[in-house]
């Protein structure tokens, strides 16, 4: 059996991450509760993907990223 507490509390921890978002040609700092459907976000390097996303830009030359998937659900 999960525990609720625990579930509970990975959920808050999850919900507050800082992620950069681009918004009125700014990049502001919001927690990942706040993201909404369309916001462009800056990942970098080993960070989580908080949602459903499509990428439109990567750092290296030739466009390519790398993303882990041990992570997804179902």
């Amino acid at each position: 059996m999960y525990n609720s507490k625990v579930r509970f509390k990975a959920d808050k921890a999850a919900n507050q991450a800082p992620y950069v978002v681009i918004r009125e040609s700014q990049e502001i700092t919001i927690p990942s509760k706040d993201l909404v459907p369309g916001d462009i976000i800056r990942l970098g390097k080993g960070d989580k993907i908080p949602a459903d996303m499509m990428i439109i830009s990567s750092s290296y030359d030739d466009g390519s990223c790398f993303i882990e998937t041990a992570e997804l659900d179902g």
